[in-house]
């Protein structure tokens, strides 16, 4: 699972932008958590650099 924090601007003249930038976020973290199927972390590993 992953653990994002987000400003997101909802009030006074960006409310509009905010309201978008608020959507994208939480399609970025269904996609990254999926519905169930662990999304796109179970595609991931970890690399020592």
């Amino acid at each position: 699972m992953v653990t994002l924090g987000f400003n997101v601007l909802q009030t006074r003249p960006y409310a509009d932008e905010g309201a978008d930038e608020f959507r994208a976020y939480m399609l970025a973290v269904k996609h990254l958590n999926g519905g169930g199927d662990g999304g796109i972390m179970n595609t991931l590993t970890r690399q020592k650099i």
